[in-house]
């Protein structure tokens, strides 16, 4: 069972930036990637599959901390991420 999450706001949001940002930069690998190699063997997508979702992960997992302990400071988060989503994704 995963240790509770006892981080607080400002902790969370010291690391938000760089984890969304490696979210997004997996999300933007796997589709390039499966753009070019539609053909690819199925264990091939879901292992590329799995990698993004697991870069994702500590990206979840923060925000889910924030939006359900500290829904005060999403919109301070949105403001965060946003300008990072613009340029990760154009």
């Amino acid at each position: 069972m995963p240790e509770p999450d006892t981080r607080n706001a400002t902790t969370i949001l010291s690391t938000l930036e760089m984890e969304f940002r490696q979210a997004l930069e997996a999300e933007r690998a796997f589709l390039e990637w499966r753009a070019e190699n539609l053909d690819a063997p199925f264990p091939e997508q879901l292992r590329r599959m799995g990698e993004w979702m697991e870069a994702g992960e500590p990206y979840a997992a923060s925000y889910k901390r924030i939006r359900t302990r500290f829904p005060e400071a999403m919109d301070r988060v949105h403001a965060l991420l946003l300008p990072i989503q613009k340029q990760v994704l154009g």
